[in-house]
């Protein structure tokens, strides 16, 4: 998702990234979010998203030009990501999760690298289910509460990061 002028009241929320490696977009050279160009970046939200395999130069969320306001970055899931995940103009980020993704810049006192640690029902076939609770993320407001499939986030006591809701009980797909 890249745009160039402004960017005001952007809400990426609950979405999964997934790099296919199918020509001709198989990679990014500016994140999975980004504003490249002229013009203000006004209240961005990129909250509880899951972003897989990203190839190229970043995985990340790029805000080239100085963020005006508020660009936050809570609760994402970042998995063998061979991009970096950088986040310049971000001005506020944390509860991010890093499973084999190089970093790049200051982490939250929240965030986590982990190694070797595969949190999906089958990455292989794609389903981005979570397999297991994460670490507990930061509590948003409604709307930001459910996944996609309409799962309470932190009914269980501890709000997941990504875009799905771990749910122990059949879940809603």
């Amino acid at each position: 998702m890249h745009m160039s002028g402004d960017a005001s009241a952007w809400e990426v929320y609950g979405n999964v990234f997934c790099d296919t490696g199918a020509a001709p977009a198989g990679s990014t050279a500016h994140g999975v979010v980004a504003n490249q160009q002229n013009g203000s970046i006004k209240r961005v939200k990129i909250y509880n998203n899951t972003i897989v395999g990203i190839n190229g130069v970043s995985s990340g969320f790029r805000f080239f030009n100085r963020a005006d306001e508020e660009v936050e970055a809570y609760n994402n899931l970042w998995y063998q990501c061979p991009a970096t995940a950088h986040m310049p103009g971000v001005t506020r980020q944390d509860y991010e999760t890093y499973i084999d993704t190089e970093t790049r810049g200051e982490l939250g006192p929240n965030d986590k690298r982990l190694k070797r640690v595969d949190p999906f029902v089958s990455a292989r076939e794609r389903d981005c289910h979570l397999a297991r609770a994460t670490d507990p993320g930061k509590k948003l407001e409604a709307p930001y509460d459910r996944d996609m499939f309409g799962n309470v986030r932190g009914a269980d006591g501890a709000w997941d990061h990504g875009a799905m809701e771990f749910i122990t009980a059949s879940p809603a797909r």
